[in-house]
């Protein structure tokens, strides 16, 4: 019996040797995406304990409200059609949806700058952003930034450039943390050096996917742009625009909902408190998830065109190896992650410390869900991925009126909304 055991293991481990090193493979692509962001993971523990103590609260609650506001309007900016360009078998197909997705958020982002220029006061006022200067004359092209970091992203999924976003992204990742660092001792913890780090980390990425990585010639850029073929394109993928859009903005949205309720209820600083929890509680995201995902969609895309009815099996694969594998950290941090946070971070932060408490178990089913809705968009059905979004963003909202408006507790406002999710 020992002996069959022995052989079945090693069969096993064979097998996965030799798909660790076939070119191209599922195991060979996660090798390198988990190793990419295991070393950003591995950097942002080292580096939180010191930026922690660099930045306070305040400043980390002007980031979260500021990036939150960008990442709303950048998913508006591309209408979802990002996703569309693992789609086309043709390269032809793939070029006609890069224009259209390019062109797009060029045109928001350029009207976002107008209205900044002419209501910057207003806009400070509103959001509470008058520690932020001159920066928010940036929300423009930051916008256009995040959606530059989206399209390439998709782009890099579709060329399986894994091994190469590992090799450039690393040195980016660091080089960003250590301008942090620095910039932060320097202006002693100001918000808008999160922003300029931000910014800096997404200018040098975009450049070195377009320039070293895909290797695209910039009068690729300024090619003719047909607004024949940009209206055949919204055609073409319309469930995108119509579907996608609203399922996806209304997931982000609901997700965010706990910014913009602190910030008009409790003020910034809590905000920062819950902007520093949840950085914390996506390293599992940004290890596994995002590391699983592009690799997941571009092997679900292939599955269901050649083999779909394999398609299932595949994905409750996924869905048990990382609920086993989530389940562990995450009942850590719900557990301790006060003393953790008190400990680790410094006193200040022992209320980001609670909010872990609270979401814990929601950024577990959260690691698990994200790499998996991808099979909305392969299978053409997000339509049934929007109704559910919407039904999840109307929990999230009352869970928090309860909390904040009925109750009036910040605390109970957020243990509500945890255990809803």
């Amino acid at each position: 019996m020992l002996k069959n055991t022995y052989r079945v293991a090693s069969g096993k481990f064979q097998k996965f040797k030799r798909s660790l090193l076939t070119k191209g493979s599922f195991a060979q692509n996660f090798a390198f995406t988990f190793s990419g962001n295991a070393i950003g993971v591995l950097s942002q523990i080292i580096f939180a304990p010191i930026l922690s103590r660099i930045y306070g609260p305040e400043a980390y609650g002007l980031f979260s409200l500021f990036n939150a506001i960008a990442t709303n309007l950048s998913m508006i900016a591309t209408l979802r059609l990002e996703g569309a360009l693992i789609l086309p078998k043709e390269e032809t197909g793939f070029e006609k949806v890069l224009k259209t997705v390019l062109l797009l958020p060029a045109v928001f982002s350029s009207l976002i700058l107008l209205v900044t220029l002419v209501a910057k006061n207003e806009i400070e006022k509103l959001f509470g952003f008058q520690n932020i200067g001159n920066l928010m004359y940036g929300l423009g092209p930051y916008v256009f930034l995040l959606c530059l970091t989206q399209i390439t992203g998709n782009w890099l999924v579709r060329k399986k450039a894994f091994k190469e976003s590992l090799v450039y992204g690393t040195p980016i990742g660091l080089g960003a943390r250590l301008f942090n660092v620095f910039y932060g001792l320097f202006t002693k913890g100001v918000a808008h050096g999160l922003i300029l780090t931000d910014v800096l980390n997404k200018t040098v990425s975009v450049f070195i996917r377009i320039r070293y990585i895909l290797k695209v010639k910039v009068n690729f850029f300024f090619q003719k742009y047909s607004w024949s073929e940009v209206k055949q394109t919204l055609k073409q993928y319309k469930q995108f625009p119509l579907f996608d859009l609203p399922g996806n903005y209304v997931n982000l949205l609901s997700t965010q909902l706990p910014i913009y309720f602190i910030t008009f209820s409790f003020g910034a600083g809590p905000v920062g408190q819950l902007g520093f929890a949840t950085s914390l509680l996506d390293m599992p995201m940004r290890l596994l998830g995002n590391a699983v995902t592009p690799v997941f969609l571009q092997k679900a895309t292939q599955t269901f065109h050649e083999n779909r009815s394999d398609l299932g099996r595949i994905t409750l694969e996924l869905y048990k190896k990382l609920l086993y594998i989530g389940i562990i950290p995450f009942t850590t941090l719900t557990v301790f992650g006060d003393v953790i946070f008190s400990f680790v971070f410094g006193s200040n932060w022992e209320m980001a410390g609670i909010f872990t408490g609270y979401l814990g178990y929601f950024y577990l089913f959260r690691l698990i869900s994200s790499p998996l809705s991808s099979i909305f968009i392969i299978a053409s059905k997000q339509n049934q991925y929007f109704f559910f979004q919407l039904f999840l963003f109307l929990g999230r909202l009352v869970s928090l009126l309860i909390g904040f408006f009925v109750l009036e507790d910040l605390l109970l406002g957020m243990f509500i909304f945890g255990a809803f999710n």
